[in-house]
Protein backbone atom coordinates (compact mmCIF):
# COMPACT_ATOMS: atom_id res chain seq x y z
CA UNK A 1 0.00 0.00 0.00
CA UNK A 2 1.39 3.42 -0.85
CA UNK A 3 0.06 6.87 -0.25
CA UNK A 4 1.81 10.22 -0.27
CA UNK A 5 5.23 8.59 -0.55
CA UNK A 6 4.64 6.18 2.34
CA UNK A 7 4.63 2.45 1.73
CA UNK A 8 3.28 -0.47 3.78
CA UNK A 9 4.12 -3.97 2.62
CA UNK A 10 3.46 -7.45 3.94
CA UNK A 11 7.08 -7.58 5.17
CA UNK A 12 6.24 -4.96 7.80
CA UNK A 13 3.47 -7.17 9.17
CA UNK A 14 5.65 -10.22 9.90
CA UNK A 15 5.31 -11.18 13.54
CA UNK A 16 2.16 -9.08 14.07
CA UNK A 17 -0.82 -10.61 15.89
CA UNK A 18 -4.03 -11.40 13.99
CA UNK A 19 -5.83 -8.41 15.50
CA UNK A 20 -4.25 -5.28 16.89
CA UNK A 21 -5.64 -2.09 18.42
CA UNK A 22 -5.44 0.53 15.68
CA UNK A 23 -3.21 2.92 17.64
CA UNK A 24 -0.74 0.13 18.40
CA UNK A 25 -0.89 -0.88 14.75
CA UNK A 26 0.07 2.68 13.74
CA UNK A 27 3.09 2.54 16.04
CA UNK A 28 3.95 -0.99 14.85
CA UNK A 29 4.18 0.10 11.20
CA UNK A 30 5.73 3.46 12.02
CA UNK A 31 2.90 5.65 10.74
CA UNK A 32 1.07 8.44 12.51
CA UNK A 33 -2.28 7.68 14.09
CA UNK A 34 -3.92 10.21 11.78
CA UNK A 35 -2.69 8.40 8.67
CA UNK A 36 -3.85 5.00 9.93
CA UNK A 37 -7.19 6.43 11.04
CA UNK A 38 -7.69 7.88 7.56
CA UNK A 39 -6.74 4.60 5.89
CA UNK A 40 -9.32 2.80 8.06
CA UNK A 41 -11.98 5.42 7.30
CA UNK A 42 -11.62 4.99 3.53
CA UNK A 43 -11.34 1.20 3.79
CA UNK A 44 -7.66 0.63 2.92
CA UNK A 45 -7.12 -1.09 6.27
CA UNK A 46 -9.69 -3.69 7.36
CA UNK A 47 -11.01 -3.11 10.84
CA UNK A 48 -13.33 -4.81 13.24
CA UNK A 49 -15.08 -3.38 16.26
CA UNK A 50 -15.04 -5.54 19.37
CA UNK A 51 -17.06 -3.94 22.11
CA UNK A 52 -15.98 -0.33 22.07
CA UNK A 53 -12.50 -1.11 20.67
CA UNK A 54 -11.53 -0.73 17.02
CA UNK A 55 -9.03 -3.36 15.96
CA UNK A 56 -7.08 -3.74 12.73
CA UNK A 57 -7.59 -7.13 11.10
CA UNK A 58 -3.89 -7.69 10.41
CA UNK A 59 -4.45 -11.13 8.89
CA UNK A 60 -6.89 -9.80 6.28
CA UNK A 61 -4.66 -6.79 5.55
CA UNK A 62 -1.65 -9.06 5.02
CA UNK A 63 -3.66 -11.25 2.63
CA UNK A 64 -4.82 -8.21 0.67
CA UNK A 65 -1.24 -6.93 0.41
CA UNK A 66 -0.03 -10.33 -0.81
CA UNK A 67 -2.87 -10.46 -3.35
CA UNK A 68 -2.16 -6.89 -4.47
CA UNK A 69 -5.69 -5.74 -3.63
CA UNK A 70 -4.73 -3.02 -1.16
CA UNK A 71 -2.45 -1.11 -3.50
CA UNK A 72 -3.43 2.43 -4.35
Amino acid sequence: METKGMTVSSDVLKGAPMLMPWRKFAAFIGMSEGVVEGWMRVGYIPRIKIGNRVMVNVTLLNQRLLDGEACL
